[in-house]
């Protein structure tokens, strides 16, 4: 009985483990992966110098159908900034990620790096 005990504490503890880990992994760029890249470039070349974004947001048109906000792909987003951008797509990104933009045909048009890297 004191063994299975054990074993369910163990379990327990590194099911919470992996959970914390899934949540806490922020995807974000090598070192000097951002200098790398070049307006103009497309989103294959993106992730195969930056990896895979941790949120992808499409760009918010207007009623004349004009982009008001560019598609951008966000880098380093924990739950709270996931959650706050989904909620409020047309608000700016959070100052603590990294952020790509693209134009309307899928191109890099500009980046930025989060608050405390600048």
């Amino acid at each position: 009985m004191v063994q299975m005990s054990a074993m369910r504490v163990a379990t327990t503890f590194t099911g919470i483990l992996i959970a914390c880990g899934g949540i806490c992994a922020c995807q974000t760029p090598a070192p000097g992966a951002l200098e790398q890249l070049r307006e103009g470039m497309n989103e294959s070349e993106v992730v195969s110098i930056m990896g895979d974004p941790s949120s992808r947001y499409p760009a918010q048109l207007n009623k004349s159908g004009s982009i008001d906000i560019p598609a951008r792909w966000q880098y380093g987003d924990n739950l709270s900034s996931i959650a706050t951008s989904s909620m409020f797509q047309d608000q700016p990104p959070p100052s603590r990620v990294w952020v790509i933009y693209f134009d309307a045909s899928a191109r890099v048009s500009g980046w930025q790096k989060p608050e405390w890297a600048r």
